[in-house]
C-alpha cells in the first residue's frame, strides 16, 4: 500500500474550491425547515468521537488524543456493541478513520503544536464484534522537511484520512 500526500495543482482545486463557494454564497437564502431528531447519547467511555466508519451495518469510531487505545462499535442507532482494544497502539492523537475491503486505517496524525518526532496510521484486520483485542500493523509517516517545534508551522498535521484504491 502507499501512503502519499498530493499537493501538486492544489492551488488549481483550492480556486475552484473557493470560486463555487463564492457563487454559492450569492444565491438567495431559502427557508428551509431542518429537523433536528436526538437519537441516542454515546456511552461515558467514548468522549470524544473523532471518526466514524461504517462496515456492515455497524459504525465504527474512536477517541482524540489522550485516550485509550480502542475501537468503538455502536449500531446504526448508536448503542455500544463493542469496545475493542488495539494491543500495540497508543492514542497520541487520533484524528481518523478510514477503510478498505478488509481493514480499518486509524490516523494518529495530530500534531497541532508541530512537536511530534512520529507520526503512525494503524492498519487493522476490520475487528469482529467479540474480539477482545486486535494487534495492528504499524505504517510510520515522515513529512519531507519536517522539523518538529515550529509550533507555527501546521503544514505538518493532518486531520483527516482517505483509502482511494491502494493509497492512503
Amino acid at each position: 500500500m502507499r501512503v502519499g500526500f498530493r499537493f501538486a495543482g492544489a492551488w488549481k482545486a483550492s480556486l475552484g474550491l473557493i470560486s463555487c463557494l463564492a457563487l454559492h454564497a450569492c444565491l438567495p437564502a431559502q427557508d428551509r425547515e431542518l429537523n433536528v431528531e436526538f437519537v441516542t447519547e454515546f456511552p461515558d467511555s467514548l468522549e470524544e468521537s473523532s471518526a466514524l466508519a461504517l462496515a456492515d451495518e455497524v459504525v465504527w469510531t474512536l477517541n482524540d488524543s489522550g485516550n485509550a487505545a480502542v475501537l468503538f462499535a455502536l449500531s446504526l442507532q448508536g448503542q455500544l456493541l463493542a469496545e475493542v482494544p488495539i494491543r500495540n497502539a497508543r492514542n497520541i492523537d487520533w484524528e481518523s478513520l478510514a477503510q478498505d475491503e478488509s481493514h480499518l486505517f486509524v490516523a494518529d496524525t495530530g500534531n497541532n503544536l508541530n512537536s511530534r518526532d512520529s507520526l503512525v496510521i494503524y492498519r487493522i484486520p476490520k475487528p469482529r464484534l467479540d474480539s477482545e483485542n486486535i494487534a495492528a500493523e504499524l505504517i510510520s509517516i515522515r513529512y519531507a522537511g519536517y522539523e518538529s517545534g515550529n509550533m507555527s508551522s501546521h503544514n505538518f498535521d493532518a486531520e483527516a484520512l482517505a483509502v482511494r484504491g491502494d493509497e492512503l
